[in-house]
């Protein structure tokens, strides 16, 4: 897997490129002590290769090795997160939506695939 296909980023870079980001793209909220997390993680270099041209991928780690250990507070607090992973979706600032993806591998892949084409009808490239 290309590492720069989905970049890990911090609460301040995330701002900083809502800023200046001329495509939507797709946050994951994880935590690395979550099963579903690293399920989803897992997939969506698949989904990137399909939809790289339309959105970009960034994740976010919210919460350390254990549960209740926030690492991402603004976020945490702002996207008002109470489970792992969450799938968000931002276009030039703008906070559009996001889903909390707690499905087998299909159903996350599904998931993924819904907030991509959201994108694409308000963001057509």
């Amino acid at each position: 897997m290309d590492k720069e296909l989905i970049q890990n980023i911090s609460e301040e870079e995330l701002y900083e490129k809502m800023k200046h980001q001329s495509i939507p793209f797709v946050v994951i909220f994880y935590a690395s002590w979550c099963p579903k997390s690293k399920q989803l993680l897992e997939i969506v270099p698949e989904i990137i290769q399909k939809y790289q041209e339309k959105v970009k991928f960034l994740k976010i780690e919210v919460e350390g090795k254990k549960k209740g250990e926030i690492t991402s507070r603004k976020i945490h607090d702002f996207c008002k997160i109470k489970d792992y992973p969450v799938i968000s979706l931002f276009y030039l600032g703008i906070f559009l939506g996001m889903v909390l993806s707690q499905k087998d591998r299909d159903g996350q892949i599904g998931d993924l695939e819904r907030i991509i084409q959201n994108a694409s009808v308000y963001f057509p490239r």
